[in-house]
């Protein structure tokens, strides 16, 4: 019969890095730790990622902890305070994007010239859409396009969520990068 580690087992395991600790971490704590963000957030994708990447830094920064022997403790506190930085970066993306499109409601459009920009710029954004790699290509358009979510992009196209989320940030960095300065120079 197997015998249940203790959190200090658990943690000096991580540390060293022994992946049967870090696993046993993940599985006696990810389902805890989602719900606990979940009740707060509301938001399923959300506090999905956020666990995903809270386990993801917590194996790469395995050697820096500073966990004395309640592991419970500080995995929701260090939860609690990733989920808040998520918030406010997030809140901080809306203002900006609203005070982004307050602008571009405010500017009038000049007649021909404007409307020429914009039907030139949409051919340039959709040539660089058109350049990503085709799998990455299908899963943007039908993130954007078909206003899909990512469990629905990842039935229709028989892929998992976590590649669906993997094409969609690669999608977006290559776009950004490629049109970046395309945007700085229009508006």
């Amino acid at each position: 019969m197997d015998r249940i580690l203790s959190d200090l087992e658990l943690v000096n395991g991580l540390r060293k890095g022994d992946t049967s600790a870090y696993t046993e971490i993940y599985e006696r704590y990810s389902g805890p730790l989602y719900l606990f963000v979940l009740k707060r957030w509301e938001n399923r994708d959300g506090a999905k990622d956020l666990v995903h990447d809270f386990f993801l830094k917590l194996w790469e920064k395995k050697e820096e902890l500073e966990i004395s022997s309640n592991l419970t403790a500080y995995l929701f506190t260090a939860i609690r305070h990733a989920m808040l930085n998520q918030i406010s970066r997030e809140k901080v993306k809306t203002r900006y994007i609203d005070s982004f499109l307050s602008f571009l409601d405010a500017v009038e459009p000049k007649g021909t010239d404007y409307l020429m920009r914009e039907k030139e710029m949409q051919k340039i954004i959709e040539r660089e859409i058109d350049g990503l790699h085709p799998r990455m290509r299908e899963v943007f358009e039908l993130s954007r396009k078909e206003n899909l979510s990512r469990k629905e992009i990842a039935e229709t196209l028989g892929i998992s969520e976590e590649t669906v989320k993997n094409h969609m940030h690669k999608a977006l960095k290559t776009l950004k990068r490629n049109l970046g300065v395309l945007f700085v120079y229009l508006f």
